[in-house]
């Protein structure tokens, strides 16, 4: 499968459209100001019976879901993905790539005190990116960081498999994947010591291990403070510690598709 291909199945496998020019997403958790709907501006709480999107996620009081709405900054279409934890306080925005984006979130799972997405932009022209981010039901921190940069990634930024993707999350937030079907990557994106603010990315992930003829389990990974753990579907149980060590490999691919 060739890489636009690729994207546009990693596109499919997630969840919901609307037209898109492609910019890097800034993560963020800011209140939301708008109603996701063609129309002016209007603030809405988690509590509201008129809060709109489609819904992607649901269990007991918290709720992630998808708006599509007219921008009128910038005359066009705009997509979110936003989730309310809780039934008071207002939406947190988990991933907006800004106008001219069609954006699907999807594979969400509660993991501890964290709800963990995968998320896929797709420029309306060009570009495309996929990403594993989490949010912190507690605290309404918001990380993501980047899977496959896609077609216009710049030398260094990962091209790791995105046909599927498997993550879990260590205690500070550092975040194991392993992605890929036929070929996989063991990887983990680690949690910056230093961040500029609460809301932001995800460090470049540090690849551990790569399986060239895949036959890993991918829901049997975990991470701890000190080390990644999985095992192959033959039950064959691997690790390797982390942090402190560098990628296996410079490939962008993470040794995948080379």
């Amino acid at each position: 499968m060739n890489r636009t291909a690729a994207s546009l199945a990693a596109l499919a496998a997630l969840s919901a459209p609307t037209p898109a020019a492609h910019a890097r997403p800034v993560a963020h958790a800011r209140p939301v100001a708008h109603a996701g709907l063609v129309g002016p501006p209007g603030p809405h709480t988690c509590r509201s019976q008129k809060l709109p999107g489609r819904t992607l996620f649901q269990a007991g009081p918290l709720r992630a879901f998808w708006v599509s709405f007219y921008d009128r900054s910038v005359s066009g279409p705009h997509q979110e993905a936003l989730a309310c934890p809780h039934h008071f306080g207002r939406p947190v925005v988990l991933y907006d790539p800004g106008p001219f984006n069609y954006v699907r979130a999807g594979h969400f799972r509660i993991v501890g005190s964290r709800l963990g997405f995968l998320v896929h932009d797709q420029g309306f022209d060009n570009g495309s990116e996929t990403d594993v981010g989490w949010l912190d039901l507690h605290t309404r921190e918001v990380r993501f960081g980047l899977v496959n940069a896609g077609e216009n990634a710049d030398p260094g930024d990962p091209l790791l498999p995105e046909e599927r993707v498997a993550y879990a999350f260590a205690p500070d937030g550092s975040t194991a994947i392993i992605a890929g079907t036929e070929c996989q990557v063991v990887a983990v994106l680690p949690m910056p010591k230093k961040p500029p603010h609460r809301f932001s990315r995800l460090g470049r992930p540090v690849v551990l291990f790569t399986a060239q003829h895949g036959g890993l389990d991918d829901s049997s990974l975990t991470i701890t403070a000190t080390a990644v753990s999985w095992r192959t579907v033959a039950g064959v149980a691997a690790s390797a510690p982390w942090p402190g060590v560098k990628s296996v490999t410079t490939s962008q691919g993470g040794g995948c598709g080379e």
